[in-house]
């Protein structure tokens, strides 16, 4: 993240859940979801993480991109398990 100035690093050690990173999106609330490899999503509220998996109902945790619909549903395409809808 660069605030105009520094920049300031999201890893697992921060508790994002995976380093691989495939997809960022901001929903309409300003959250910011990070769709990982292996890991599912991160979804960062500028506080902190949460993680949704399998565990959570995610059809696949290899999450590739992420979308908002117009009805504020987040979709989210993956490696072999389809599209999930959030």
């Amino acid at each position: 993240m660069y605030n105009g100035e520094t920049f300031t690093h999201f890893t697992e050690k921060e508790g994002l859940s995976n380093n691989y990173v495939w997809s960022i999106l901001e929903d309409s609330h300003g959250n910011l979801w990070f769709g990982t490899y292996l890991g599912g999503v991160s979804m960062y509220d500028g506080e902190i993480f949460t993680h949704f998996t399998e565990k959570e109902g995610l059809s696949s945790n290899n999450v590739r991109s992420s979308l908002e619909d117009t009805h504020g549903n987040l979709w989210f395409g993956t490696g072999g398990g389809g599209v999930s809808m959030y």
